[in-house]
């Protein structure tokens, strides 16, 4: 006599075999998943790929034709165009991408620090020079003391090391003298009135009134906010930068361009240009 037990016993099995069957099928259709997954990724590089071949050959038409309007000029006005565009681009990239870039720099220096543990040579440079381990431990800490000193004071050693290397170069008469020249160069080809009176409110801007003026508003509204201490370390920014800038005009001896175009002769006998 079959009790009640055994059918669902057999209900059960055949459950388990039902689940186990079904369990199978996604992984009979995983491989085509993969290969349209597989063949999203081929067709977003190949469009990549095109896209980096259409502005490459943008870039090439776009320096022909500045070639052609502006002959030996074309290179450096192709390294100020560059350069304007990283100017403009790498900040906003840098506002807007902040959070996947942080996590990026995070990531490689936790994998970095990671693979120096596994070697051991952290551990061996502390047991054989103590006191510059916990020097170097204090440097990259995460305190305004710490990393955050350490990386300003290496991006203005650069900054000092570049200004006091091409200052050596105009003194002495190096091939960046050529560059400068080629500058003013450039400035004088392209120059118009247009542009004069832009540059002429450019240079207002940078006088000794104007910035004057500008870092004393600036003072009086950090006192105003409560930060004397920011107020005092503006003036003496604009202080050193102003007596650096001084200094270095000493040192370099270069003339400034004409603020105003050199006016012509006058004619004293016929010529093509009178």
């Amino acid at each position: 006599m079959q009790t009640p037990a055994q059918p669902d016993a057999a209900g059960s099995g055949s459950g388990r075999g039902g689940g186990s069957v079904s369990t199978e099928r996604p992984h009979l259709g995983g491989a085509p998943q993969r290969t349209r997954r597989r063949g999203r990724w081929l067709l977003v590089g190949l469009l990549g790929v095109l896209g980096a071949l259409a502005l490459l050959y943008a870039a090439v038409f776009a320096y022909q034709f500045v070639e052609t309007q502006l002959g030996p000029f074309a290179p450096l006005v192709a390294v100020l165009v560059l350069g304007l565009l990283v100017a403009l681009v790498g900040p906003v990239v840098l506002v807007r991408e902040r959070q996947p870039l942080e996590a990026a720099v995070r990531a490689s220096g936790h994998w970095l620090w990671a693979r120096l543990q596994t070697s051991g040579l952290p551990q061996r440079f502390a047991a054989r020079f103590p006191r510059l381990a916990r020097f170097v431990q204090g440097r990259v800490a995460r305190t305004p003391t710490g990393l955050t000193l350490t990386l300003g004071l290496v991006a203005a050693g650069a900054l000092a090391w570049t200004v006091l290397e091409l200052a050596f170069e105009v003194v002495t008469g190096s091939p960046t003298v050529g560059d400068d020249h080629r500058v003013l160069n450039l400035v004088a080809t392209l120059r118009t009135p247009s542009l004069d009176q832009l540059l002429y409110v450019v240079t207002f801007l940078g006088n000794a009134q104007t910035l004057v003026v500008l870092t004393a508003v600036a003072a009086l509204i950090a006192l105003l906010a409560g930060r004397p201490r920011d107020a005092v370390l503006l003036v003496l920014a604009v202080l050193a930068g102003t007596l650096f800038f001084e200094l270095v005009k000493l040192v370099v001896h270069s003339a400034s361009p004409a603020a105003t175009p050199p006016s012509r002769p006058p004619c004293t006998e016929p010529s093509p240009i009178c």
